[in-house]
């Protein structure tokens, strides 16, 4: 794992341990802007788990949005807002696990949700064919 910014780059070992490479100093009483934003970091807790992100620890970068508008004459004067990837990754706080985590559980979610409308779409057809039958 890569720890360079590069764009669209998806995850990213933050922060790092302290005294590693570019990580907090050992020292917990420094006063260092760096070094306190990485304890702060490490002390953020997971979005999906509750647990601290801590340090090390593979975090998922979520993409950094610019809201615009497109205002198209064919909606008269209407400007719908439409959010557009600026390049740029945002540290998430959430650990990549758990964000994998979280997706097959949104997608296993959605599948089942579509069945249940398939499974329905399937049964109301049915009873429609019985009723035409009749």
């Amino acid at each position: 794992m890569s720890i360079t910014y590069e764009l669209f780059q998806s995850t990213i070992i933050y922060p790092p341990a302290p005294g590693d490479k570019g990580g907090p100093c050992v020292d917990e009483r420094c006063a260092h802007f760096d070094c306190i934003q990485m304890r702060k970091a490490a002390a953020a807790l997971c979005p999906t788990c509750q647990q601290p992100a801590g340090y090390g620890n593979v975090q998922h970068l979520k993409p950094s949005l610019e809201r615009v508008y497109n205002s198209d004459p064919a909606l008269k004067g209407l400007s719908i807002p439409e959010y557009k990837d600026t390049g740029f990754r945002q540290i998430s706080g959430e650990h990549e696990a758990c964000y994998q985590a979280r997706l097959e559980r949104e997608r296993a979610d959605a599948e089942a949700q579509t069945d249940a409308l398939m499974a329905a779409t399937k049964a109301d057809a049915e009873a429609a064919r019985v009723n035409e039958e009749m």
